[in-house]
């Protein structure tokens, strides 16, 4: 029997524009594995601008670097995400939540 070891990555976005995120968004974040871009570790959505990336332990691989995306989506546009993805050291003990800034997109669909 394996056992596994969850880890949670608490955080929060923010944008430099000082207007209200759009009424109904959807925050969407993810963490990805930044050596194999095809591999989502964990993902989530709120509807507020704080995120909780939970994960197992075990899918992370030693000696690979990790990384955060997110984007605010509202009515199927992606209105603010982050113009390069936010790298975190997972061997690393966050005790201070994470703050990702956002940056305004041309209206694109989602």
């Amino acid at each position: 029997m394996t056992s596994t070891t969850v880890k949670t990555l608490k955080g929060s976005v923010f944008y430099s524009v000082r207007l209200a995120p759009p009424i109904g968004f959807t925050l969407h974040a993810s963490l990805h594995d930044v050596d194999n871009p095809n591999t989502e570790i964990a993902s989530c959505t709120s509807s507020s601008m704080k995120f909780e990336l939970t994960y197992d332990a075990a899918d992370v691989v030693a000696n690979h670097n990790y990384a955060i995306t997110a984007c605010i989506e509202h009515q199927g546009y992606k209105h603010y995400l982050n113009a390069r993805p936010f790298r975190v050291d997972l061997n690393h003990i966050h005790r201070r939540p994470l703050r990702i800034m956002l940056q305004s997109q041309p209206t694109t669909a989602g």
